[in-house]
């Protein structure tokens, strides 16, 4: 995929610029490790980041924090991030960006949520750049 190429012409941990604003994030994910690791990473450069653990927090959280974006789990304990997607098409802007993440073995559901108006997708394993330079993607088409 031409976003992995591109990873590795391009440091981000030397690309400040590509981030001149923070954006607010908000970030569904059920698993502790991979939560932290994208704390972390999207920390440094800067983002307002509202953490979810399951789909009922983040539901609240879609609800009620107006995120620049949306990276969620597929797989969300209470609630999927389908759901996620749809409850936001319905109730919050039906062009928020959602990036989705899945496993490999998701791809139907992936293409799904797609065309329902997913804007992108992960595959795990992921390399925290190439999340980094997807939301910069969405960053340049909402200017």
């Amino acid at each position: 995929m031409v976003i992995s190429k591109i990873c590795t012409f391009i440091d981000l941990n030397q690309t400040n610029n590509l981030f001149p604003y923070p954006m607010k994030l908000l970030i569904c994910e059920h698993e502790d490790v991979l939560l932290t690791a994208l704390q972390f990473r999207l920390n440094k450069k800067n983002h307002e980041l509202i953490l979810a653990k399951d789909g009922a927090e983040a539901s609240q959280a879609l609800l009620n924090s107006n995120p620049d974006v949306v990276i969620t789990e597929l797989d969300l304990p209470k609630t999927s991030g389908g759901e996620l997607l749809d409850l936001a098409q319905k109730k919050v802007d039906p062009n928020l960006p959602f990036i989705i993440i899945a496993d490999i073995e998701r791809g139907d559901q992936i293409l799904e949520l797609l065309d329902k108006g997913a804007r992108d997708f992960l595959i795990k394993p992921f390399n925290p750049n190439e999340l980094l330079l997807r939301i910069e993607k969405i960053k340049q088409e909402q200017k």
